[in-house]
Formats: structure tokens, C-alpha cells, sequence
């Protein structure tokens, strides 16, 4: 099991060309199979990229990605520093919301845009405040 990245192909391909010089049957195209994981994630990528969800895209006028966009900005914000994480911990006090820690989606981990959301929406109160 591979992701999709073209090395891993041409190692599939030696690997067949070196066990047919031993008379071994190898189909090398047979026998790849592509990380679900990794193919979830590059379709879960092309969706935040039509939203206009992605931080280069600073222009974003979709409005889930705009909200995307604002969020991740917000997260980076709060966790800047020491200071501003205890800001936000002194509010959640304030707010009476359980202290959780805010999530920052990454690339590579196709559900982790999903996660900063749910938290997101748990610390509503709480980001409203601070912001």
C-alpha cells in the first residue's frame, strides 16, 4: 500500500522487472494498492481549494471559505504566544466553557479541517470574546 507518488510506481515497476529475470510473475500494476487514507485526502483538499479555503487564497469570497480562512486566522492568533493562550484559557473561564485547546488543521491529515471545526464550534462563546 502506497500513496500516489510516482516513485513508488517505478519501485513497483523494478520490483516486477527483477522478479521476472528470476521467473517469478509479479504484475506490478496489480499489485499497487493506493493509501484510501491518502486518496480521501487529496479529494478533501480539492474541496477546500474550490471553497477557496486554502491560506494562500487571502481574496476568499466563498463563504465557507471565507469562515475557514478567518478560523484558521483566528487559531493562529490565539496560539502566537504564552500570553494569548492564556487569554484565551482566562475567557473560556469567563464564558463557563470547558478549557479545551483550540485545533489548527493540516494538510496532510484529510480530517483535521473537520476537527478544527468541531472544536471551533464548541469554543464559539468563547472565540466571540476574544476576537
Amino acid at each position: 500500500m502506497t500513496d500516489n507518488v510516482s516513485n513508488n510506481i517505478t519501485f513497483l515497476k523494478a520490483v516486477e522487472s527483477d522478479l521476472s529475470q528470476r521467473y517469478i510473475y509479479y504484475d506490478s500494476d496489480d499489485k499497487h494498492v493506493r493509501c484510501l487514507a491518502h486518496v480521501i485526502n487529496l479529494a478533501a483538499q480539492q474541496v477546500l481549494t474550490t471553497f477557496k479555503a486554502t491560506d494562500n487564497d487571502e481574496s476568499s469570497n466563498e463563504e465557507v471559505g471565507s469562515l475557514i480562512v478567518k478560523l484558521r486566522t483566528l487559531i493562529k492568533k490565539i496560539k502566537a504566544s504564552p500570553q494569548q493562550v492564556d487569554k484565551f484559557k482566562a475567557q473560556c473561564k469567563v464564558a463557563n466553557v470547558p478549557n479545551l485547546n483550540v485545533i489548527l488543521d493540516v494538510r496532510t491529515r484529510w480530517n483535521s479541517t473537520y476537527d478544527m471545526l468541531i472544536r471551533a464550534r464548541k469554543l464559539k462563546e468563547v472565540s466571540l470574546l476574544f476576537y
